[in-house]
């Protein structure tokens, strides 16, 4: 059967569909009126794979170019996000972190560790600010990678001192909060 044919039997089922789910605007939408969409609603599947089989075409399919680029990108960016997120969680994000950058609740977090198969440490993190000599060897690294040395919000630094430091990120960020804030 003819990819167009297989097209006209899909739009027609899920007019269908609609229709019998009460989603008129949804079956409009496809492009009908009001009128062949209460003879749509009346056509049996055998009608419709007959309408289907005649080789006339009653469905064109048009491509919204701008769209589909718009859909791509933003798909792109769900998956930087998503890759984004990962990253941040393996090298030792603290769920108010996830919150604060990504809006994540403590159980999305919870979930996406056990799914990373990251372990969660139990008790207080190291308190990074009493050690001063690791203390100024961050600030100054903050100092230089960070766009905004004021804002604790740049993720790029706080992941590469994190990289380069060998401490968690959690830790890392608690020490920029107490110069930021």
């Amino acid at each position: 059967m003819p990819q167009q044919n297989k097209l006209t039997r899909a739009v027609l089922h899920q007019v269908q569909d609609h229709l019998r789910c009460g989603n008129i605007n949804k079956a409009k939408s496809l492009g009908f009126n009001e009128e062949e969409l209460k003879v749509i609603r009346k056509l049996s599947s055998f009608q419709i794979d007959n309408i289907a089989a005649s080789g006339l075409s009653v469905v064109r399919v048009e491509i919204d170019h701008p769209m589909f680029i718009t859909l791509i990108s933003r798909i792109n960016d769900d998956e930087d996000r998503e890759k984004q997120i990962d990253e941040l969680l393996f090298l030792g994000a603290s769920g108010e972190m996830m919150s604060e950058f990504f809006a994540l609740s403590s159980i999305e977090v919870a979930t996406r560790r056990s799914l990373l198969g990251i372990v969660s440490k139990k008790g207080r993190r190291v308190a990074l600010y009493n050690n001063e000599k690791v203390g100024a060897e961050i600030y100054h690294a903050w100092v230089e990678k960070a766009k905004d040395p004021k804002c604790r919000h740049d993720l790029d630094a706080l992941v590469y001192i994190a990289k380069n430091f060998n401490y968690g990120l959690a830790e890392i960020w608690g020490l920029v909060k107490s110069w930021c804030d």
